[in-house]
Parts: C-alpha cells; structure tokens; sequence
C-alpha cells in the first residue's frame, strides 16, 4: 500500500502494530480495519472500536471463515491498492522514488573504496552518549534553536498535527528489549501528539514504506536510528563489509529525505543500543512534549502537509 500510493505528493500510509487507543488519541485521519477469523473475537478490541466508531472513526470488519482465507484477504488488499492507484490518478505499479537512496549508497560506498572510508557530516550535537545528525542545509538553524537531545526532539516533533505521521527508522538488529524500547516511545508520542506512527527497521523499509517516505504527502517526521556494529561480516567479493554496506544504506536515505525536505533527523547511538534508547526515552518527551517547543518556521522543515494521508491501523 505505502510503495504503490505513495508517490507524486500522494499516499496512503499502514499502520502495523500500533495498540488500539481511545477515540481521543486520535485525530481525524484514520481508517480501522479489523480482520478476524469468524468466532475468535476478543472482547476488549469490539469494545474499543464500538468506542471509536461511535465517535465519528471509520471502522471496517472483516470476518475470514477459515484461517485458509488468508490468502484471498491478500488478494483483496492488492486489488483494493491498484484500485486506490486509479482514483488517485497515480501509477500504482512504480517505484520512482527508491532509486534516488540507492544511488546515495553507491556513492558512499564508491567513495569508501576510494578513501577507505564513507563520507559523514560533524554531528550538530554530541550529548549523553548520542550524536545527532540534521540535513547540512538546515545546521545553522538546528544548532542555534537546539542545544540538547530533548530540545532536539521537540524541535522535531513539537508542532505535530494530524496528517502528519512519524516514522521511527531503526538500523540495527531487532531484539524483544530494543523492540519494546522503540514501542513504547512510539506509544507515548501517539498519546500525546494524536499522530499516526510507524516502526519500520531498515534497510527493509526502503521497499516498502521507503517509497511514500519520499514520494507521498510532506506529512512525515523521521528519526534514524543508527549504532555501530558489533560484528563486520565480508561480503564475498567486495572490499567492503555488512557494516559499511548498511552504514551507507542508512545515510544513502537521510539524505534522500533532506533532499526532498522531509523532517529528518539521524540519531547515532554508538555501541551502546540499550542505553542510547534509554536516554532518549528520559528526555521526557512524551509527557512535556505539548509543553514549551521550539518553533519551526523558518528552518525549512516542511510548512505542513501537501495533501491529505490516509492511516490504516
């Protein structure tokens, strides 16, 4: 759905794994969609959509007989996005936007075999054990609205409003504790700003929702998450390594979405996930995050939404 909407300002933006809310964590830019085999309902979740579509929320049941029927609801789904295609006058069977990150990668990593090393920014800022990284052309006006990781963050997502959406963009291996981490900082923002957000690990988004990252709507506020490896792995026949290679596919797509004007930001966590994660969640942004924020104007961020973002949950 995300790959074959979201393209020329346009798109329709999935929602996995986010936990269903109350009507008023969210704004107005949602579709709920339950899929259930028939006589397995769970109590709690009727109740919660009950709930939400008694307050104005679209909500759309399907009920499969038969765990075989799986494979028909796919069919459904690909149908359906092909028809969303035709009414939106888009091409759904395109890609236009992936290749641009996949050039960045070849050219970090041409640049690494040349020099034995890829190319990076200085961070803006290096603070409690973490870097962050913001777009070259907006640095003069990170640095001087931004002085810390917690002002950084609600610079980025302080003026958040429904459609926009924020993706939480992590490049190392998923574990049930760094998955937990990113969970529960997810949850917090939704609560708060009444936004849609995803998680998606890369490198194997940038098939998927990597595409409506740069070629839907301006409605996404992205944080990269990126550590150093704690193994490097040869890649047979190259010179350079897994390390180097998902290194470049993490920069290769920063910079993607600072050339397209996303609201992006990187946040290296070096070696150490666990603690990084840990910091970030005790910057307290999602309580306070409604509290005193730095504004965006004039930092050449995005100016809002460019057209309308359908959410799937």
């Amino acid at each position: 759905m995300a790959e074959s909407t979201g393209k020329d300002g346009q798109g329709l933006v999935p929602v996995d794994d986010e936990p269903l809310g109350l009507p008023d964590m969210y704004g107005n830019d949602r579709i709920f969609v339950s899929i259930h085999l028939a006589g397995s309902g769970d109590a709690t979740m009727a109740n919660l959509l009950a709930a939400l579509e008694e307050t104005g929320h679209p909500v759309l049941r399907i009920s499969m007989p038969g765990a075989i029927d799986l494979g028909a609801e796919c069919f459904r789904w690909e149908l359906a996005t092909a028809a969303a295609g035709a009414i939106m006058c888009i091409n759904p069977f395109d890609e236009p936007n992936v290749a641009e990150s996949k050039q960045n990668t070849h050219d970090l990593l041409s640049a690494w075999q040349r020099e034995g090393a890829t190319s990076e920014e200085r961070p803006t800022l290096e603070a409690d054990g973490v870097a962050i990284y913001v777009d070259a052309r907006q640095l003069e006006a990170w640095r001087q609205k931004a002085g810390s990781v917690r002002a950084f963050l609600l610079t980025l997502v302080g003026q958040m409003k429904a459609p926009d959406y924020l993706a939480l963009l992590p490049y190392f291996q998923r574990t049930p504790a760094r998955h937990a981490a990113l969970q529960s900082l997810r949850d917090a923002l939704r609560n708060r700003l009444k936004v849609a957000t995803t998680l998606g690990y890369g490198p194997r988004y940038l098939h998927s929702t990597g595409q409506l990252h740069k070629g839907g709507p301006n409605t996404g506020v992205f944080i990269i998450f990126t550590a150093d490896a704690p193994e490097d792995i040869p890649i047979p026949g190259q010179t350079y390594r897994f390390a180097t290679l998902q290194c470049a596919q993490a920069l290769g797509d920063f910079l993607a979405l600072g050339h397209k004007q996303r609201r992006v930001i990187r946040i290296h966590l070096g070696s150490d996930i666990a603690g990084g994660l840990k910091r970030i969640a005790e910057s307290r942004i999602g309580p306070d995050v409604k509290g005193s924020i730095l504004p965006l104007e004039g930092m050449g961020l995005g100016e809002g939404p460019l057209a309308s973002t359908a959410v799937v949950s």
